[in-house]
């Protein structure tokens, strides 16, 4: 079964992405897809003063009261019932309508995203729109510095692949319609939320990496990301998740893992980094390995030793974590610096396997 999602891309999209053996297709909508999308947003747009009007007369009632209720009665068309009902709590939360011409120029670049969804059960994803969020999120990995201590918020999409302007019968067609295009929240300016941050050249680049790879390959990358955008409630856990990542990609099974994590993790994390921080590149893989183990093995007393000994090292390390101590506990503190070493690292070796992975195959196997 193939299913559509749409989203928004700040730019015109080259030519059609797919990621064959994932069943995923990115193209840009069709003259008769948004033709579909401007008609039912014209309709809904023709009731604009209808809409406006009711919230003007009504702004100071809540929805949950009786005379909002019976105020809706009063409403002899169905159709324009419906559509109070959609806009009135987005026009009280602060919500302005669109210029009709700027909502035009949002749908000439909708993209749209088909996914073969038999495929995605056969390789085991049993969520389609994490799946989807996380492969349009890796741009955050591949785009931004990786060099950055405030490490980026993992981005979810997931929220916008909710509804769909191509299908009339979805539940969510006209409040998706007013949310995405008609509508804009008045003290935050956005194009629209279905906005996803991409770039032509990462979309071509990882089209050309996963179509590289084998079902294996393929099988790891699926687990790589869900490793990745996992929501963590606790570092600890994300440290191990991380370093689980790095292990995956370049370490062989039997191979001294902490030596090779070091030596290995070193050798890519330092072509992303500053030469001044290379001297403690060492010292803080050394650390975050340590960290990682004293969690696995509940070894929770060795962690402030760990600690002592990272803070008793060169002044490329100290200037390195500056900023991720002094305001918490000595074991959070050690927490918080693995935690932005292993992101660091994890985040690294991800976009080096994207571009070279090759040199990650060499890497891991010898």
């Amino acid at each position: 079964m193939h299913v559509m999602y749409t989203v928004y891309f700040d730019f015109n999209l080259r030519k059609k992405i797919c990621f064959k053996k994932m069943g995923i297709i990115i193209r840009n909508a069709t003259k008769k897809e948004k033709k579909f999308i401007i008609d039912n947003i014209v309709n809904i747009y023709a009731k604009k003063d209808e809409l406006q009007s009711f919230y003007e007369k009504n702004k100071d009632i809540s929805e949950t009261s009786i005379k909002y209720l019976l105020e809706i009665e009063k409403i002899k068309s169905d159709e324009v019932r419906e559509l109070i009902i959609a806009s009135f709590g987005l026009l009280k939360s602060g919500f302005v309508f669109n210029n009709i011409d700027y909502i035009k120029q949002i749908v000439n670049k909708l993209v749209i995203i088909e996914v073969d969804s038999s495929k995605f059960l056969e390789l085991g994803i049993k969520d389609e729109k994490k799946f989807i969020s996380n492969i349009l999120s890796l741009n955050e990995i591949y785009e931004s510095p990786l060099l950055n201590k405030n490490v980026p918020m993992k981005k979810d999409y997931s929220f916008i692949l909710e509804d769909n302007p191509l299908d009339k019968t979805d539940k969510y067609f006209i409040h998706g319609l007013m949310l995405s295009f008609i509508f804009n929240y008045s003290k935050v300016k956005y194009k629209t939320i279905k906005e996803v941050t991409t770039t032509n050249g990462f979309l071509l680049n990882l089209e050309k990496f996963i179509n590289s790879l084998d079902i294996n390959g393929i099988s790891k990358f699926i687990d790589i990301i869900d490793l990745l955008f996992c929501d963590y409630t606790m570092m600890q856990n994300a440290i191990i998740s991380n370093i689980t990542i790095v292990e995956s990609l370049i370490i062989r099974e039997k191979e001294d893992i902490e030596k090779a994590f070091v030596l290995k993790g070193g050798l890519i994390l330092k072509k992303f980094l500053s030469p001044s921080s290379n001297n403690a590149v060492s010292s803080l893989l050394k650390f975050t390995y340590d960290i990682r183990s004293d969690i696995v093995h509940g070894n929770y007393e060795k962690i402030l030793k760990d600690l002592n000994t990272l803070n008793q090292k060169t002044k490329a390390t100290k200037k390195f974590v500056e900023g991720t101590n002094g305001t918490i506990d000595k074991k959070a503190e050690a927490y918080k610096i693995a935690f932005t070493i292993s992101t660091l690292i994890s985040r690294s070796v991800i976009k080096y396997w994207i571009e070279n992975k090759n040199d990650i195959e060499y890497m891991k196997n010898n």
